[in-house]
């Protein structure tokens, strides 16, 4: 009802200009009931009164973002869109042997792995949803790097990479939930 009113101030003082509405009749009303005029409920905002002020500092926000050296690649970001590869430290610390001292799982081991959020059906998770996946997937490959830790790929599975932590280590002879269950 606010924006009705609101709207109705605002046009008394509108001049009409091509392709614009020249009543509030003429103005389609949205689904709640409320209609809906350009610059009316925030007349601050009209190109009249120009960009707010953060708009036009913004350049020498992001220049001097750039031009500061950053802790996890030691060096200034403008500098390092320039290279072809940049090494990054790790954000945290691992407390588990990470990289070449990293224990790597080998390829007859069969896993499962840690579904991410919705990548089931259905957008709603229930507590009834599993967490792991119904499938065991063999390691097709797994990925070294110093100092970073190891990552593997599955066969017949995703094709993206998972750290252990996102795999679940099936022992032989386990009896799995039926291949139906959603």
């Amino acid at each position: 009802m606010a924006i009705k009113k609101l709207a109705e101030a605002t046009r008394r003082n509108h001049k009409k200009v091509a392709g614009q509405a020249s009543s509030l009749a003429d103005i389609p009303p949205r689904a709640d009931g409320e209609f809906l005029v350009q610059n009316s409920i925030f007349p601050h905002l009209t190109p009249a009164s120009g960009p707010p002020a953060w708009v036009k500092r913004l350049p020498e926000v992001v220049s001097a973002l750039n031009n500061e050296v950053t802790s996890l690649i030691s060096k200034k970001p403008a500098v390092a869109i320039k290279e072809k590869a940049v090494y990054v430290r790790p954000s945290t610390s691992y407390s588990r042997p990470v990289g070449k001292s990293e224990k790597i799982l080998p390829s007859l081991v069969q896993v499962r792995y840690l579904y991410q959020p919705r990548e089931l059906e259905g957008s709603v998770k229930t507590a009834t949803d599993p967490i792991w996946s119904l499938k065991v997937y063999s390691i097709e490959r797994s990925f070294t790097k110093p100092n970073q830790p190891v990552l593997y790929y599955l066969r017949n599975g995703p094709k993206c990479s998972f750290v252990r932590e996102e795999l679940l280590v099936v022992p032989p002879n386990t009896t799995l939930p039926p291949a139906d269950m959603n």
